[in-house]
């Protein structure tokens, strides 16, 4: 499909990947547990891949001028054309200086939504829950650019009196239906004092869902190679 769909790969799935997907992204690059800058960065990427710094070290006492500069060295040096900063954290004074300060770089910057709001940039936006539509879910961030998370999934929901509650999963049961406005099959359980809908997404499903994406102009979409392969 033409719709761009980036493959977030680890380190070591790039060293044991025999065809490393035409688009796709470094997974790796954390703040430094030891100095202000960032680690595990890249040796080389193919032509038009991501480069993807997480925040699963935590963002204290990093040099926003500093990451900046390595970042830019990085993107000289390879042939990178974007970045995710896919801040998962809450939001801290720190963490959104980082991320504004990170807006300079040379190449278009996606920021999670989290630390998106307030910023000028794309927003990397998380999947939908399957039982709200994409054009609903992604409503709160018209006006913007958005790349999408891509996953696939399972999820349990109950109408009950007292509304729509969350339910474990149903094994045994597998969703036969499909629905194309939310991009996924279901199923309808009843009970005694709710009905149980089970919603899940294939990869089938998933292709759907990214060419609904496309056709409400979001620009692209990233998700887990060990999930999509």
């Amino acid at each position: 499909m033409v719709f761009p769909l980036y493959f977030a790969m680890t380190g070591a799935e790039f060293r044991l990947c025999d065809s490393v997907p035409g688009l796709c992204g470094w997974l790796s690059c954390h703040f430094s547990s030891y100095n202000q800058g960032i680690t595990n960065t890249p040796q080389h990427l193919p032509k038009g891949s991501m480069l993807i710094l997480d925040d699963s070290t935590p963002i204290s006492g990093h040099s926003p001028e500093q990451v900046t500069k390595q970042i830019t060295d990085l993107l000289a040096s390879s042939v990178a054309d974007s970045v995710l900063l896919d801040f998962q954290r809450p939001p801290t004074e720190e963490s959104l200086i980082m991320a504004k300060a990170l807006l300079a770089l040379p190449c278009p910057v996606g920021v999670s939504e989290s630390h998106a709001k307030d910023l000028t940039c794309p927003v990397f936006l998380s999947p939908p829950p399957l039982h709200i539509p994409l054009q609903k879910h992604i409503t709160p961030w018209q006006g913007r650019e958005i790349w999408l998370e891509a996953a696939l999934g399972q999820e349990a929901v109950a109408v009950t009196r007292e509304g729509l509650r969350n339910r474990p999963w149903i094994v045994a049961n597998n969703p036969t239906h499909f629905s194309q406005e939310l991009a996924c099959h279901y199923q309808i359980v009843p009970g005694e004092n709710e009905i149980r809908f089970l919603f899940q997404r294939t990869r089938e499903d998933l292709n759907e869902l990214l060419g609904l994406a496309e056709s409400l102009g979001i620009q692209r979409a990233v998700g887990l190679y060990q999930e999509l392969q």
